[in-house]
């Protein structure tokens, strides 16, 4: 089957990650670049996000990766409009507050502000007391402590996609919404082609940016297991997302890692849980089979 087009690099996915990507290869110079979104750009995982902007993790590739991130976010507008494109993401940086209810917490949460101190993150650890006044609504019965940072805050999710997106396709990018991946196709190991309900793309990249709930979709097509690993960042949607019951089947799988603390996987944890993933997707493909 001929192509119908060719791209240097084809991304998976419409939401921020993708987005991003595109307008960020853009200014590496590398503009042939087609992004597929088989719904609307942002109406995946990033249109169900709050939009939360925070340096305050416990690990420090998560901070020094949000720092640099918030460093751009404060850009955003004059990196947009030397594309020509307005749009407000409305970033405020208000701080985060975050409530601690049992010493266990209390002690994880310090050991992560001992990381940001670190790095010259500048949160801090509040008494009931001091949390109260901040925010005197709070009701403080059972409050062990609080930590909060002013440095964090939020922003729209779907206005930092339209500009990433705007300012991409400004430069070139070409964006397919409503179109889906049917497949991968691959020969001696490498990517051939991508195929879509609009057309097959040539191409020897793809950029998997599907980090929400559709991302096993996405592998399906590859067979590169590793994928399954971003599973891990997705833990929150699956937990309010009225989705089948093979997805739930997934989450259980990882949630077991997961209280582990993913963040210190080890390689023999990575495998156990590709594994219970596995025998997840073959109990759905069996219940496909039997309807």
């Amino acid at each position: 089957m001929p192509s119908d087009e060719h791209a240097d690099v084809v991304i998976v996915g419409g939401g921020a990650v993708g987005a991003s990507t595109a307008y960020h290869l853009t200014e590496l110079g590398i503009r042939d670049v087609v992004v597929i979104e088989r719904d609307q750009l942002g109406s995946g995982s990033t249109g169900k996000a709050v939009g939360g902007v925070r340096l305050q993790f416990g690990d420090e590739v998560n901070i020094r990766t949000c720092r640099r991130a918030i460093a751009e976010l404060e850009r955003f507008p004059e990196m947009m409009a030397a594309c020509g494109v307005d749009v407000d993401i409305e970033l405020r940086r208000h701080g985060y507050l975050i409530l601690l209810d049992s010493a266990d917490d209390l002690s994880h949460f310090r050991a992560a502000l001992a990381v940001q101190h670190a790095l010259g993150v500048p949160s801090r650890e509040l008494t009931p007391a001091e949390a109260g006044a901040m925010v005197p609504q709070l009701h403080l019965d059972g409050l062990v402590a609080a930590t909060y940072c002013p440095a964090d805050g939020r922003l729209v999710p779907e206005a930092l996609v339209r500009g990433y997106a705007g300012a991409a396709a400004a430069r070139g990018v070409r964006v397919r919404q409503g179109c889906a991946v049917n497949g991968i196709r691959a020969s001696a190991g490498a990517i051939t082609a991508v195929e879509t309900t609009a057309g097959t793309i040539a191409t020897d990249t793809v950029v998997c940016a599907d980090c929400g709930v559709f991302v096993m979709d996405v592998a399906a097509h590859t067979r590169m297991h590793s994928i399954q690993s971003s599973w891990a960042w997705v833990l929150a949607i699956l937990k309010t997302t009225h989705i089948g019951p093979s997805v739930h089947d997934r989450y259980d799988a990882v949630e077991r890692i997961d209280r582990k603390k993913f963040d210190n996987w080890s390689a023999d944890a990575l495998a156990e849980v590709a594994a219970d993933l596995d025998d997840a997707q073959e109990r759905e493909d069996e219940g496909t089979a039997r309807t």
